[in-house]
This record gives structure tokens, sequence and C-alpha cells, in this order.
């Protein structure tokens, strides 16, 4: 066959199918602009100097993209050949050799390549470029010059491979399917595909489902520490997803044939052809919808994940950080005459040198404990303490620190307080604390006395737990006896802290500040310091998280848009024989519109359900990047499930009007 015969034909596929190719070459070409995004951070020289976190969060959000891409991507490859095959079994028939449909797969496959390459760089480069400038203003809080993010060829090269490499991976996969399949397979392919499963079997995928998911719920309702949650979210996850693919292969389809057998109502006209349609549809369809909810659920979770961690910035950097300056001296001043005279020293160069206010001084232990979940209270285990099964559930042990100050110091500077001799003032963002009225320290019980707030310094750690003990005397006996068994026993556990705040001073770039550094060798932090740290891990993780939402925005409407095309195909004989049963063509309309709303609802629906079950872990998990705030938590995701709501039912608006346009089209 003549080369010209088969550009004219590959010319006309690409126009006859422009509504199957157009959306795949542009959600390909977003999916690998966003890798050159992500690749040209992690080798921008600028991100290297000043936002290491984002380079090393960058590589970790490519490979989350890359795994959602390359499936995306082959989802919707497989949808596009779909469509080719009758065509292909056409040409076959009338004499092609499969060589030529290889060639033609060829053309096809180098055009592809040719226009995502130009779309996927140029959008990279300058959609990199705005993304750059915003990542700059949330960890920095101020602009950068473009010229800071010049044109990454290294990244483009990489880019151009990995398309390479998923390019032929789709054609390796088309000439396989080509070469195992004859004319009348092509033909009837979809008649293979047709599967009903017997009533039992899908009780005992409904069975399987509901134990799979409602394990995965359990896991996620349980009181863990936040690094814990971490871990178990992925088991629930792996729970929930094969669930949820089980339930709705199942579930749909019985609950289906039970309201067909209730004559009253299915036999009415308005469910008659509603439910009947519902069913062949829920049937070809239960894979898709299932991947729709469990997409919708993870957008849900990340977007809010994301908001939350944004809003939540600046006041957790204010509420962590109350001083301007901070230092620390080995030793207890209150005991240990060396350090006293040191804390002394430095003391009065800050106020010689300094217009600093009256610097706080304190002393703090920090250890680290096992804390036991198990028990009728929460208790402080030493770390050389075995977990034995009469007493203890290792499961419930977690990994924590402990800090401790004393009452005095305490109530120096914050808000007084007043202990009991079986009191302990708590101060964390542990939320399995939260319904504790006792705490077993060194195996004596005592009552948790709340402190939300304090006017000095205090790190709230995913896993730390702050304690303020009635004397000094309690405070040594507690740092002895859990420091008594550990390696670490001749470590200095216990510090002198100064605060003190001068805001005439440039930081930590003040020349007073590093004079008195070098005096008393000492490490001076700021809150700039610390405010620059803080920003840049949080505004690595805003930035992965909105790269993904964004991922996962495509993914969605991929499938939405090829079920519609899909479901378009199907309905054109439906229409017809309701046609030919004499039911107008409104009428017609309103049934097919009233399946299509039940059927992409449905997923939506069950996204939310998981969102739900899922938010105290997520809000555990959250925990990880500092104190999380119950308000911001509950409106954020709130606004979220309010805003994807909006986008999904406007992508099943726009393609519901592609849908009717091509039913339209294939009638005539």
């Amino acid at each position: 066959m003549p080369f010209s015969m088969i550009w004219t034909m590959v010319k006309r596929h690409f126009v006859t199918q422009r509504h199957i190719i157009l959306p795949f070459i542009l959600s390909s070409s977003i999916i690998f602009a966003i890798e050159y995004i992500l690749l040209s951070i992690t080798t921008n020289s600028y991100i290297q100097q000043h936002h290491q976190m984002l380079g090393m969060f960058a590589i970790i959000g490519n490979v989350f993209m890359s795994l959602l891409a390359v499936i995306f991507i082959i989802y919707a490859n497989q949808f596009v050949m779909k469509q080719q095959q009758k065509t292909f079994s056409l040409y076959l028939i009338l004499g092609m050799e499969k060589k030529h449909i290889r060639v033609m797969l060829l053309i096809e496959h180098i055009i592809k390549y040719c226009l995502i390459t130009i779309i996927s760089i140029v959008g990279g480069y300058l959609f990199g470029s705005l993304f750059f400038m915003l990542i700059n203003k949330i960890t920095t809080g101020h602009q950068t010059s473009l010229r800071a993010y010049p044109f990454d060829v290294k990244a483009m090269w990489i880019t151009l491979l990995l398309l390479f490499i998923v390019m032929l991976l789709l054609f390796m996969i088309n000439q396989f399917k080509i070469t195992l399949q004859n004319p009348m397979q092509l033909i009837n392919k979809k008649a293979h595909h047709k599967r009903r499963f017997k009533k039992v079997i899908n009780y005992i995928l409904l069975l399987v489902g509901i134990i799979l998911v409602g394990n995965g719920y359990r896991i996620a309702l349980q009181d863990n520490t936040p690094v814990e949650s971490f871990f178990a979210l992925f088991i629930a996850i792996f729970f929930v997803f094969s669930g949820t693919y089980l339930l709705f292969v199942s579930f749909s389809v019985l609950i289906i044939e039970r309201l067909q057998k209730l004559p009253k109502y299915y036999y009415q006209p308005k469910h008659f052809f509603l439910i009947s349609g519902l069913r062949t549809r829920m049937k070809s369809n239960a894979i898709g919808l299932a991947s729709i909810a469990l997409l919708c659920t993870f957008l849900i979770v990340t977007l809010g994940m994301t908001v939350t961690t944004y809003r939540g910035l600046d006041k957790n950097v204010n509420e962590m950080w109350k001083n301007q300056y901070v230092t620390s001296v080995d030793g207890d001043f209150h005991h240990n005459q060396q350090t006293a005279k040191k804390v002394k020293k430095v003391i009065n160069d800050i106020k010689q040198k300094t217009n600093a206010d009256t610097p706080k001084v304190y002393t703090q232990s920090l250890f680290n404990v096992y804390l036991d979940a198990n028990s009728e209270y929460q208790r402080l285990l030493k770390p050389s303490e075995t977990p034995n099964k009469f007493n203890i559930d290792p499961g419930k042990n977690k990994n924590v620190f402990i800090t401790v100050m004393n009452l005095n110091d305490y109530n120096q500077f914050n808000r007084h307080l007043h202990l009991k001799d079986n009191e302990v003032g708590v101060n964390t963002n542990m939320n399995i604390l939260d319904d504790s009225d006792k705490i077993v320290i060194q195996g004596k019980p005592y009552h948790i006395k709340r402190v939300h707030q304090t006017n000095v310094n205090s790190l709230r750690f995913s896993e730390n737990i702050n304690l303020i003990v009635k004397n000094d005397r309690e405070l040594n006996q507690i740092v002895n006896y859990y420091n008594k068994s550990t390696s670490q026993s001749n470590m200095h556990l216990t510090n002198t802290t100064i605060e003190f705040n001068d805001y005439e001073l440039k930081g930590n770039d003040s020349p007073i500040i590093h004079e008195i550094e070098r005096k008393h060798d000492i490490d001076i932090s700021t809150y700039e310091q610390f405010k620059n740290v803080w920003y840049n891990i949080n505004g690595g993780l805003i930035f992965v998280g909105s790269l993904v939402s964004l991922v996962l925005f495509i993914g969605i409407f991929l499938i939405i848009y090829y079920k519609q095309v899909s479901e378009a195909q199907e309905d054109v004989q439906n229409y017809l024989t309701m046609e030919h049963l004499g039911i107008d063509n409104q009428k017609i309309k309103h049934i097919l519109d009233q399946q299509l709303i039940w059927l992409f609802s449905i997923p939506f629906i069950v996204a939310i359900i998981h969102t739900l079950f899922a938010s105290k872990i997520i809000y555990e998990i959250l925990g990880l990047f500092g104190e999380v705030y119950i308000g911001i938590y509950i409106t954020s995701f709130i606004s979220i499930v309010l805003i994807v709501g909006i986008i999904y039912f406007i992508m099943y608006k726009m393609t519901s009007y592609l849908f009717t346009k091509l039913v339209k089209q294939l009638k005539k």
C-alpha cells in the first residue's frame, strides 16, 4: 500500500476521532508539563540554595505523579484503541494487512509524541514560572526574579525521554492487541466482555467488600499518634480501595435487582426505564465508577490537607515561637553553679548590648519514653521496659518525647497554674490524650491539668508532650527514673533556655547577635530562621499537594469524559428502541439524563462517605506538620467538598453536552 494512502487514512482518522484523540493529547501534555515543572525545580540552583526541602518534596511528588500519570495515560490509550478496533477490523476485512495498520499506528504515535512534546515543554516552562513565583511567595513572603528560573534543558531532555518511554509502551501494547486479534474478534470484542456473575457470587463479593471497607474504616477511626496514623493510612487505603471495587461490582447490581422485584415501584413508567437502564450501565461501568469514587476521595483529602496546612502556617509559627530569640545552655542553672554563671554572663551581655526586654530564663528536660495507651490510664514507660503480653499490647505503645518544666519557672512567664501533689500540667497536640484525665508517670498516677497556651517558645512536635511538675524534686525524680536505664544516660538531658525580644535587631544577621554567640560559644536561634524552615517544609507540601491534585483532576475528567463517550455510543440503540416504542424525544432525553445523573452522582456520594470516615486519621496525620486547628480543618474540608462538587458537576455538564451531541451525530 502506498505511503500516501496510509497518510491520508491517518489524517482522516485524526479528523473523525478528534473528540477522542484531542482530550488524550491535551491531558497527556498537562501531565508531562507538570513532570517538567517538578524536574526543573529539582535541578534548579536557586531552589537548591534557598529551598532544599522543596527539592526533596519535588522528588517525592514526582514519584507519586509519575505513577498516576502512567495509570491515567494507559487508561486513556485503552479507550482510544477501543474506538479504533472496528475501523481496523473493517480495514482488515477489505484486504489491508496488519503491517499497514502497524505503520498507521506508528505514524499516529509519532504525531502525538510531537504535539505532546511542544505543548508540554512550552506549557511546562510558562506555568513552571508561575509556580516558581507562587512557591517563593509562600515560603519567603516576597517575590523572586524569573531569572532565577531559567529554561532547564536537562529537565526538558528527561521529560522527553520519559514521554518517549511511555509512548513506546503504548505503541507496544497496541501492537500486541492487533497481533493477537482477528477481524471478527475486533468487531465482536464488546460481546466478549459481557460478564454476568451468579447471584451467590455477588453476595460473596458484597460480604467481602463490606468486611474490607469496614476494616479500613475501623483502622481510620483508631486513636494513634501522627506517625502511627501515617503508616496506618496506607493499610486503611488498601482495605477501602479493594472493598470499594467489590461493593460497586456487587452491591449496585443486587440493590437494582431488589428494586426490580418491587412491582408497584418498578413498573411505574418513570421508574421502569430508569432502573432497567441503570442495571445495564452499572454492570458495564462498575469498575470505572469505583475508580472515579476513589479518585474523588484522594482529591478531596489531598486538597483538604493542602488548604488546611496553608491556612494554619502563620498561626502555627506564631503559636510555637512566642519570643524573637532563643538560646540554651547545658545544665540546670538552679542547681549547677557553672551553668548559673554562664547564664548570668549571657543575660548581662544581652541586657548591655541590646534593647531587649527582660529575658525569660527557665529549665527544661527532654527525654524519650513509651506511652502505653492500652491500660486504664495513659502510662509513660522507660524505653528499656520490654512490652509483655500480661499488661501491655505492643501495638499500643507510642514512642513519644517528653519535655518537663517545674511549676515556678512556668508561672514566671505564663498564666498562673496551681498544682496539687498528685497533679501535672500537660501541653500537647496529641489527640490520643484528649479523653484522658489521668497519666501514670514513674508508676504513679497524676491528674491532668490542661495547658492550652504558653508564653515561651514551645515546638509542638507531632509526638511531643510538655509536662509541668510541681517542683524540682519531682522533675529530678522523673528525669532520673526515665534516664537511668537508657544508653544515653550520660547525655545532657536538662538545659537552661533563655528567650528575649529586641525588634530593633535585624534577625540572625545582626552583628550583636553574632558577637554574643562567639563570646559565649552558644547558638542563638531567631524567629526568622524558624519561620523560614517552617515555611520551606510546609510550602513544599503545599506545592506537591497542589500538583498531585491537578493530576487527580485530570484523571477524573478523563474517566468521566471517556465514560460519557462510551455511553453515547451504546445509547444510540437504546434511543432508537424507545423511539420505536412511541416515546417522544424529550421523554427519552429525560430518561437518559436521569440515568447518567444517578450514574455519576453515586461515585461522588461514596467519596464524601470515605472522606468522613478518613477525617479522624487525616486530622492526626496533619499533626506531623504542626498543631491542627479544628476550626480551620473543618471549614477547609467543607469548602473543598463544595468546590470539588461544583467542579465535578461542571465536568459532568460539559461531558453531558458532548454526550448529547455525539448521540445525535451517531443517530444520523
